[in-house]
């Protein structure tokens, strides 16, 4: 759902006709409506298409809404903290952009906000997995158990780890076509997203402990 929903909002944020339509016929349907749309593009059947896909994100948001209120409290301040996330990096991605206008290639701060671009889209990954696990299954998968005497560099260790299993069950989940095998990968991939997203944070507890 968030994708369809990220997808809308791009749409509304700067339409193109063309895709519109394929929005349209993919979350409403065909019918009239869209015939009349795919007629040609005009100020009328802008106006209408732009209302349509608008109510539409509209309803998905309010499902949204209402299947967040259902999810277990621990999935629901994860989440929270994904969208705290998602700012973050658009800032840090504006903050790079400003600096390749002004011709600045490469910088200290670059490098550091190029780094943490890619530790917030790992934690992304791994709230949205468990949320995609918990919409399929009506539970949160099952993180293998930390131990609270790891050092920081043990953890790192594990993490590496983990970031390979869920490179290796991704690549078998695409070439998975049965429901049953393909039910058993899309699990271990969110035990192992849900044990990395965990790391992170218990990483992130030492960071700030020091």
């Amino acid at each position: 759902m968030q994708e369809t929903i990220d997808s809308l909002t791009a749409w509304l944020a700067e339409p193109d006709y063309n895709q519109g339509l394929q929005l349209y016929e993919q979350l409403i349907g065909s019918g009239f409506v869209l015939s009349m749309l795919q007629a040609g593009e005009d100020e009328y059947n802008s106006l209408r298409l732009s209302v349509a896909l608008q109510t539409r994100l509209e309803e998905l948001l309010a499902e949204q809404a209402q299947q967040a209120s259902q999810y277990p409290a621990s999935l629901a301040d994860q989440l929270e903290r994904a969208k705290l996330l998602m700012d973050e990096r658009t800032i840090l991605k504006e903050r790079l952009r400003a600096q390749y206008q002004r011709g600045v290639m490469y910088s200290a701060d670059s490098h550091q906000w190029a780094f943490r671009i890619l530790a917030i889209k790992e934690e992304l990954d791994a709230i949205y997995g468990r949320r995609r696990f918990y919409d399929a299954h009506g539970y949160l998968p099952e993180a293998a158990q930390l131990d609270t005497g790891l050092s920081p560099a043990d953890l790192l260790k594990r993490r590496n780890s983990v970031r390979t299993y869920i490179t290796k069950y991704q690549q078998t989940l695409a070439i998975t076509y049965q429901a049953d095998a393909l039910e058993r990968v899309q699990t271990k991939l969110a035990q192992y997203r849900s044990e990395l997203h965990d790391l992170d944070q218990q990483l992130q507890a030492f960071q700030s402990s020091n």
